[in-house]
């Protein structure tokens, strides 16, 4: 479950199990966290790149807490 865009105003969301995104400067991503066995929505983050510590162009999933942590392709 892998999103990603490039462009003024794009909005990556990935929402499955193991889920990731990136953007460019500009855009956006969107993310779920969710139980990696039963799929059950755990955490849900949003931010525009530029904040909340998001780089553009890096790929992001969500740790336990719900905290965006940069990951490898």
């Amino acid at each position: 479950a892998n999103a990603a865009t490039t462009g003024e105003g794009a909005i990556a969301a990935s929402l499955g199990i193991a889920a990731k995104a990136k953007a460019s400067t500009g855009g956006a991503i969107v993310l779920a966290g969710r139980d990696q066995i039963y799929g059950a929505l755990l955490h849900v983050f949003a931010s525009k790149v530029g904040e909340n510590g998001i780089k553009p162009d890096v790929w992001y999933s969500l740790d336990s807490d719900g905290k965006p942590v940069e990951v490898s392709e």
